[in-house]
């Protein structure tokens, strides 16, 4: 079974069926996650899921999708919500398992940043707390617009 075969080891065909395997079981717990507020799985295990697609991925480029688990957050809200466009976007946090991963992180800040690689960077960590992503928007102290993020677009209520 490709699933416990090192992404490695996984020939092109075998990794092509895997990604698919992983991007329906990952839509599946999605579904039951966001739009039934059912979780089957428990939060570790649906990170190896998505590690192991993205890892998949990151070695097989020419089987990229652009509907890929890896560009998407979250799932479609249930009906009589309405989509509105953040005026900044809200994007996905990425999970970080190694002291490799973080520097690696590090590297894209200052990248994104224009620093150079010595630029010393500072950071404050929080607890993850999955499945809730919200914008609150206020004006003159008086809350307006309350959103959440789903499939790359935001539901309002």
């Amino acid at each position: 079974m490709s699933e416990s075969r090192p992404v490695d080891k996984l020939t092109d065909e075998q990794a092509k069926k895997e990604l698919a395997r992983l991007a329906a079981e990952i839509a599946r717990h999605d579904e039951a996650y966001y739009f039934y507020d059912a979780q089957i799985i428990s939060d570790a295990e649906y990170d190896v899921l998505r590690e192991r697609y993205s890892d998949i991925e990151a070695r097989f480029t020419l089987l990229e999708d652009l509907f890929s688990p890896t560009r998407t957050a979250g799932y479609s809200p249930k009906p009589g919500f309405t989509k509105i466009r953040h005026r900044i976007p809200m994007v996905s946090i990425t999970n970080i398992f190694s002291a490799n991963e973080f520097s690696d992180f590090c590297f894209r800040v200052r990248r994104f940043l224009g620093l150079t690689a010595d630029t010393e960077i500072s950071f404050v960590g929080e607890p993850k707390i999955d499945g809730l992503s919200i914008n609150l928007t206020y004006e003159h102290g008086t809350l307006t617009k309350g959103a959440h993020i789903v499939t790359g677009v935001a539901g309002t209520n």
